[in-house]
């Protein structure tokens, strides 16, 4: 009598997980945690915005979102209640850094309303604050040879395809001697606008540029770096080069757009964003289909498919497509000498406003062969 009780009991249990599960599958976010990155306590508040679409057949309702009471400096905003079926809504996280050091991680929790069930999502937002520095030595942080920054590396985060945006490097000579500065390597997209000379020991010099989105001729994250040429002898491997990096996210540019174009845009949704394999040998080819369907109201360009290596390949059936059609991504990942854990990432570039990257992920665990 006990064994049919508890494995009453079992089959209850599985069966509330199971419609559990089945209710959250009714939405799609467009990620459910997310890294801020690295960011000075003293520029104050950090915002992100979660985005949610309903992929079910009914409605749902946003009841509640909130953080565990310790967490009072993390605050929450939505523009809607209610997603209608293949609509979305934007729920907006925002934090004060201010008193924080190094790592953080903000878990919350979202609760909807979908249909007659109440179902809970736990999401979160984390990242590294950096304390506002005290000193000269503090703030420029970081040396190359005899030269210290603030930093060298700068993000634009998400710029239109026809944006020029400008960004200035801070730099410390802490040599002996004066150091001479002119321009090295200058890629596409990159004009320097002012550059410091030269600099006595102990002096602050600059270099002022703007970056080009349309000379990239790209899609979709940009990564490159320029140089600066010095008489420092430092480090010997180095020829007296100094490196600065820059990045951005390059899409359509969306800021002209009116409300009206805002309603009848495209809208992309994925059955799935992230395909794990399991398990398999070295050298094996690993094939996947991912589908893409245009839930807008007018057509989905897809701008560019990357892949994060050249051992990942991914061909598109169509790459415009209707209101309510759908093609397939059909994704190749060649493990020849790769081994352990191996997430390669596909990025699908779009024309969607809101969610102009989606991001599919192959994953799994490759074996070495057996010798």
């Amino acid at each position: 009598m006990k064994k049919n009780v508890l494995a009453l009991g079992l089959c209850c249990l599985m069966g509330t997980l199971f419609a559990q599960n089945e209710q959250e599958q009714l939405l799609k976010f467009s990620e459910k945690t997310f890294d801020v990155g690295r960011k000075w306590e003293h520029k104050g508040k950090i915002s992100h915005v979660y985005m949610i679409t309903n992929i079910g057949e009914k409605e749902s309702r946003l009841l509640e979102c909130k953080a565990d009471s310790k967490w009072k400096n993390i605050s929450f905003e939505w523009d809607s209640d209610h997603i209608g079926q293949y609509e979305r809504i934007h729920l907006k996280a925002t934090m004060d850094p201010t008193g924080m050091r190094y790592s953080f991680q903000i878990p919350f929790k979202l609760t909807m309303l979908l249909g007659k069930d109440t179902v809970v999502y736990n999401m979160c937002m984390r990242g590294y604050v950096d304390p506002k520095p005290a000193s000269r030595e503090e703030e420029f942080s970081m040396q190359e040879g005899n030269l210290k920054y603030i930093q060298n590396a700068h993000s634009f985060s998400r710029l239109g395809q026809k944006s020029v945006v400008q960004d200035t490097f801070k730099f410390l000579n802490v040599w002996d001697s004066v150091m001479t500065f002119r321009k090295g390597n200058i890629p596409a997209g990159i004009t320097i606008q002012y550059l410091t000379s030269e600099l006595k020991p102990g002096e602050e010099g600059i270099v002022a540029y703007t970056f080009n989105a349309e000379a990239t001729k790209d899609w979709g994250y940009v990564y490159n770096h320029f140089t600066l040429l010095t008489n420092d002898p430092e480090p010997a491997s180095h020829n007296g080069r100094k490196t600065f990096y820059y990045g951005a996210d390059v899409y359509d540019d969306f800021s002209s757009w009116t409300p009206e174009q805002m309603k009848n845009a495209p809208r992309i949704l994925t059955d799935h964003e992230k395909y794990d394999f399991g398990e398999c040998i070295s050298g094996d080819e690993i094939k996947h289909d991912f589908k893409i369907t245009n839930i807008g109201k007018s057509d989905l360009i897809i701008r560019k498919v990357k892949t994060s290596c050249g051992c990942t390949t991914s061909k598109l059936d169509k790459d415009t497509l209707a209101p309510g059609e759908s093609t397939l991504v059909r994704a190749v990942f060649r493990t020849a000498n790769k081994k352990g854990v191996q997430p390669k990432n596909i990025d699908i570039i779009t024309n969607d406003p809101e969610q102009p990257k989606v991001v599919l992920t192959i994953t799994g665990n490759i074996r070495e062969k057996s010798k």
